[in-house]
């Protein structure tokens, strides 16, 4: 099955141009949609439904208005919001100045009933969003079943449908109430930088600023990120905005200057430079080299 099928048999009857600020991962029974550069057009169409379960991970009340998702439940720092809709429900983003920053994990309807199937309970009747809290470990797995994706490793297929039912266990135990212990798997305060970097990275970011929300000193903070992520807070930081720049590169509607700011760079210049530092050309050569157009 191609991609876009995939895609489609998840999300409806969409296009790869509706698409084209969002990034995906997808396999047969489980995608994972994140607007990346700007609004997934597919889901600011009014009334749109999907043919798969939807499940939402929400980092902020703001994006909760912004989807209309009423949130039942108060926030803790170990839990992201998350939300869940059948398939087939009418519901719509709201477009507004600013784009949301979400996850949106959307699964099948036979796997989900094959994985609720496991359990004695069962889900009610839904016709809106129902709203819970899920552990901040449920990035682990989503974390890896995008690594596989891309990665495209031998024996990748056979992986994604592994961490699929994995990850839909996770949401449907949330679901059903049975929230796990605040055991991280990963150390808290890093899992919590790096949820900041991802939706502020338009934004300038400092050290400072990354040491206070993990409530650490600079200089331990920094020693704990580069421990558990081999990266320096900043490389990291540098290299998020890079791939981001990359999505809006493969587009002519946005000029240089634009797409670095837009990534949360200083200027044109300082864009240009990191991104030939790290991928060997320059912004302008990888947009013609991505769009074909030499001319």
């Amino acid at each position: 099955m191609n991609e876009l099928c995939m895609i489609q048999n998840l999300v409806g009857d969409t296009t790869f141009e509706e698409l084209k600020y969002v990034d995906y991962y997808v396999s047969n029974d489980l995608g994972i949609f994140i607007p990346s550069v700007g609004f997934c057009e597919y889901a600011t169409k009014p009334r749109h439904t999907h043919p798969a379960n939807s499940l939402i991970l929400i980092f902020d009340e703001k994006t909760a208005d912004t989807l209309h998702i009423p949130l039942s439940i108060k926030p803790d720092p170990l839990y992201y919001f998350a939300a869940f809709l059948p398939p087939g429900i009418p519901h719509e983003e709201e477009k507004t100045t600013m784009f949301s920053r979400y996850m949106a994990i959307m699964v099948s309807e036979d796997l989900f009933q094959e994985v609720l199937n496991c359990y004695d309970q069962t889900l009610p009747y839904m016709i809106d969003w129902k709203s819970f809290l899920l552990s901040k470990d449920i990035m682990i797995l989503l974390n890896r079943f995008m690594d596989e994706y891309e990665e495209k490793k031998p024996g990748f297929e056979a992986v994604l449908t592994n961490l699929s039912a994995l990850i839909i266990h996770e949401f449907i135990r949330a679901m059903l109430g049975n929230i796990d212990s605040k055991k991280s798997l990963r150390p808290h305060g890093i899992q919590t930088a790096l949820d900041y970097i991802h939706q502020n990275y338009m934004e300038p970011i400092s050290i400072l600023s990354l040491a206070e929300v993990t409530a650490m000193s600079s200089a331990s903070f920094k020693r704990y990120f580069k421990k558990e992520m081999q990266s320096s807070p900043i490389q990291y930081i540098i290299r998020f905005r890079l791939e981001k720049s990359k999505k809006l590169l493969r587009s002519k509607n946005i000029d240089i200057s634009g797409i670095a700011i837009s990534c949360g760079f200083s200027s044109a210049s300082h864009f240009t430079s990191c991104f030939k530092k790290h991928f060997k050309i320059t912004p302008s050569q990888y947009r013609n080299l991505y769009l074909g157009d030499w001319g």
